[in-house]
């Protein structure tokens, strides 16, 4: 097996690793032979396939967020908490065989904030959304600003409030 994309959250350290057959999926260690070892098989019976193989690691409040494909649904965003049974998927921004490329993740606030495409690849290509890391408190940030934009990228926080860029076709890309 070979091992990158690393993210330390409190005593773990997490990685990438390529273990052939089953393929690359998120691996968990705490420097230990017996506390080293993959958290689940995302795809059961098929090549695990983690998103763009970087999963983009974000560690918030003792979790790691990244995104991956499960095989079933192509691009969601998943959470763990270092064991297997804490390993979910925390949204899918529309359920498709065609990935939403979630991405650019960030933790602001104790809230992960990331950019998905949405199911036409039309309006508001790459939205913003936010989530507290459950299905249900993850959203779409709507704002009246939003309407027409598209794109959207590098959520940031700056003095309590959140940037971010987008393309407006009238303007091209600005600061919101």
């Amino acid at each position: 097996s070979s091992g990158k994309d690393l993210a330390a959250s409190g005593d773990l350290l997490y990685f990438t690793a390529d273990v052939g057959q089953s393929g690359v999926a998120i691996w968990r260690s705490d420097g230990t032979q017996t506390g080293t070892f993959p958290l689940g098989d995302m795809v059961p019976n098929r090549n695990n396939y983690l998103g763009r193989m970087n999963p983009g690691f974000k560690v918030s409040d003792h979790r790691v967020f990244f995104q991956a494909d499960d095989g079933a649904i192509a691009g969601q965003v998943w959470a763990t908490d270092g064991t297997i049974a804490g390993t979910s998927v925390v949204s899918t921004p529309w359920a498709s065989q065609n990935s939403s490329y979630p991405g650019r993740l960030r933790e602001i606030d104790g809230f992960l904030w990331f950019t998905a495409m949405n199911q036409n690849f039309t309006d508001d290509v790459n939205a913003l959304y936010r989530s507290d890391g459950s299905e249900a408190g993850t959203v779409r940030f709507v704002e009246p600003v939003l309407s027409g934009l598209s794109f959207v990228e590098d959520p940031r926080e700056f003095r309590g409030d959140i940037y971010f860029t987008a393309f407006d076709s009238q303007f091209s890309r600005q600061i919101w």
